[in-house]
């Protein structure tokens, strides 16, 4: 039979544990949240299983749709991004990073870099991706703008 003591320390490590989790659940969140990418993640059916405010954002604003839970991360895309969505994603579940992909969203301004990236539990096995999408908007506008500059004086 244990002590007393003994279930008191058992007690206060499991209640220091949880808090621990909490704090890190809420951490993770958080960055999750207010991160200035676009953050998508998507199991093996490519079903979109989170997706932060930014995402959600965007979706809306460039595409007129919304992420939701189960849906097809692919299916908010328009026709034209589906193929090579699906490509990159399907490669990241096979365990291949693609990354640094550069884009720029037709009849905007708006430039984006890329990155599907495999999901691994903690067996080291594969259970999803993410897609994360960073503006890169303002660096493409300075590199615009100096090969411009370049080319004016060259000439």
């Amino acid at each position: 039979m244990k002590k007393a003591s003994e279930r008191n320390y058992e007690k206060s490590k499991l209640e220091n544990e949880h808090l621990f989790k909490t704090e890190y659940d809420l951490a993770i969140q958080a960055f999750f949240n207010n991160s200035g990418s676009i953050l998508v993640l998507f199991n093996r059916n490519l079903e979109i299983t989170a997706f932060n405010s930014k995402a959600q954002i965007y979706a809306n604003e460039l595409f007129k749709s919304d992420f939701v839970i189960g849906k097809k991360v692919f299916e908010i895309l328009p026709e034209t991004f589906q193929s090579s969505f699906k490509d990159l994603s399907l490669k990241a579940l096979d365990g291949i990073e693609s990354s640094n992909i550069e884009i720029n969203l037709p009849e905007t301004t708006l430039w984006w870099n890329l990155r599907y990236s495999p999901l691994y539990n903690n067996s080291k096995e594969i259970f999803g991706a993410s897609f994360t999408a960073i503006d890169i908007s303002e660096k493409k506008k300075s590199e615009n703008f100096l090969l411009k500059v370049k080319q004016d004086l060259n000439h």
